[in-house]
């Protein structure tokens, strides 16, 4: 951990926009992938966990047909050593199948590990607000 909680905060807020960067490019599956461990799990909400890296970057593929826009807010920060943790809440706008679209927001909780001096996502999962769910699942069946 770094002395200065604000430095520790900054430096995962660096991994957070780095994540929000590579959705908001829309071309870059590997380059979203390479934010995880190796062995890192993504579980996405209301979607099938997946597991590793490699599995990740096939999610991310059908993913960038989805997300349009995404905004993410980190609210809490927690850890220490080779481990870490970040919280807080994002709002994204999606592609509908009917050529549409609808804005979605949710919160989200991160687990971080550093590895070799770089900070990797070893867990990401989130959630989709209750009022967003019938939107988020029309997305989701428009890039099957």
């Amino acid at each position: 951990m770094l002395d200065e909680p604000d430095a520790f905060a900054k430096t995962l807020d660096a991994v957070r926009l780095r994540y929000e960067e590579a959705i908001n490019r829309h071309d870059d599956p590997a380059g979203f992938a390479a934010l995880f461990a190796e062995d890192g799990i993504l579980v996405p909400a209301g979607q099938p966990i997946v597991a590793g890296r490699a599995a990740i970057e096939a999610w991310a593929r059908d993913a960038v047909k989805v997300w349009n826009r995404i905004a993410i807010m980190m609210e809490h920060v927690g850890g220490g050593g080779l481990m870490a943790s970040s919280a807080g809440t994002w709002h994204a706008n999606l592609n509908l199948p009917d050529g549409g679209t609808a804005n979605v927001a949710g919160n989200y909780l991160t687990l971080l590990h550093q590895e070799d001096g770089a900070w990797l996502i070893k867990a990401h999962s989130w959630n989709i607000h209750p009022e967003h769910a019938p939107a988020a699942r029309l997305a989701r069946q428009g890039a099957a």
